[in-house]
């Protein structure tokens, strides 16, 4: 830890765990400063896609997971003016609706840490590329599904899969 965190740390010692808790979720998401984040449980149909395909092999390791009753971490989610992007968590996302799905349960919540960023952290290039993403797929349960989901095992041939659809989906966005 270098001088300026002990710093930071030392003006934190005293303060109520909850306090501190805020303090840094409010300010630190992994090494990006973030405008704001709060930890909320959100509907599908509150959630749009964030990326152009899904790695088969992923997906099913997620419900593999949620089989054995374990809890997944929760997603991360851009609140981009009120429309809730997937930054972090589309494979848990779609391992979410297929594990309720297949069990013909209704679809709970998913635990959501939500990031409002400035436009400093996400410039416009980055929020039209969500833009189109949203537009393209839609939201909720029918926007995850229509995802491409790849069988490839390597992270290589996904890759490719997922420039395809980048560029395919670009493309019918102009």
């Amino acid at each position: 830890m270098d001088d300026n965190s002990i710093r930071i740390f030392d003006c934190l010692v005293g303060l109520e765990l909850e306090t501190v808790k805020r303090f840094l979720m409010e300010r630190w998401v992994g090494s990006t400063l973030y405008h704001a984040l709060t930890v909320n449980e959100l509907k599908i149909l509150e959630l749009y896609p964030g990326d152009y395909s899904l790695s088969g092999p992923k997906i099913e390791r997620f419900k593999a997971a949620l089989e054995a009753g374990a809890a997944l971490p929760p997603i991360n989610v851009y609140n981009l003016s009120g429309i809730h992007s997937t930054r972090d968590g589309n494979h848990r996302v779609r391992a979410w609706i297929e594990f309720y799905l297949s069990r013909n349960q209704e679809i709970p919540p998913i635990p959501a840490e939500i990031v409002t960023p400035t436009l400093r952290e996400l410039p416009r290039s980055m929020r039209r590329q969500l833009e189109v993403i949203a537009n393209y797929f839609g939201n909720g349960t029918e926007g995850f599904l229509r995802m491409r989901v790849s069988r490839e095992t390597s992270n290589e041939s996904f890759e490719q899969i997922r420039d395809g659809e980048r560029k395919r989906i670009t493309d019918a966005a102009r």
